[in-house]
């Protein structure tokens, strides 16, 4: 029996050494993180055709990396080539304008819509018309406004319109955020488990009484003012929502 070694799986991988010229940190780097290229360097599978085809991918990449940062007109230059034992991969990349926004479209609807809280929010949110725009702030500002009506008790609330509408012939972009506040819960019962403390005694700790309006921030404070009272072991705070 004649055997072959596996020269294939015994030999290193091709070294890859990768350039980015044309764009600054942070965005460099974040882009450097986002490629393939960059992430299969050094696999012991690495083979120059893989090296290939990672190239080729990789001008995509870039513009899809860049676009939640505003760029949607990107351009890169590609080069790859073999020197002796390396393989040089260059990008240069043109970023071109960004796009910024145009208009806001911010409502909020139902019975709680003109909460202060609520007008906070708007007032403080992220993008303004002139604004490059910035998809991470967008969506970070989006799951704000749920956090915000779910303490404080509107539980149903929901996303009615939720649109970023880009036109890249003029680089603009139309932000449109709706939300729908539903009812407002209020706090039910307030019931403890068996201890050998009187009840009397339990009611002083809550900071809110049967019929004020849901604020999860309370039964936070709740479960940490009995567990700093040192007659417990363990507590737990649970909202019976479907109550």
């Amino acid at each position: 029996v004649l055997t072959v070694p596996d020269l294939a799986a015994s030999a290193e991988p091709p070294r890859v050494e990768l350039e980015i010229t044309g764009i600054q940190d942070p965005l460099r780097s974040t882009i450097r993180n986002a490629l393939s290229i960059v992430r299969e360097k050094g696999h012991p599978l690495l083979s120059r055709y893989r090296i290939r085809a990672l190239h080729q991918r990789t001008p995509e990449e870039i513009r899809n990396t860049l676009e939640p940062f505003g760029y949607y007109q990107a351009e890169v230059d590609a080069s790859l080539e073999q020197r002796d034992d390396t393989w040089h991969a260059s990008y240069r990349v043109t970023i071109g304008p960004p796009v910024t926004v145009r208009s806001l479209d911010l409502e909020i609807l139902g019975p709680g819509g003109a909460t202060e809280v609520f007008r906070q929010w708007r007032q403080t949110f992220p993008l303004q018309s002139g604004d490059r725009l910035r998809h991470r702030d967008y969506e970070r500002a989006k799951d704000e406004l749920l956090g915000i009506a779910r303490r404080n008790g509107y539980l149903e609330a929901e996303l009615t319109e939720n649109r970023v509408l880009v036109e890249l012939a003029e680089n603009r972009a139309d932000i449109r955020l709706h939300m729908t506040t539903g009812p407002r819960y209020r706090f039910g019962k307030i019931r403890f488990s068996d201890t050998p403390l009187r009840q009397s005694f339990l009611e002083r700790f809550p900071r809110f009484k049967t019929g004020d309006p849901y604020d999860s921030g309370r039964l936070v404070e709740l479960q940490r003012a009995l567990s700093d009272s040192d007659y417990f072991d363990r507590v737990d705070v649970i909202p019976f929502i479907e109550e």
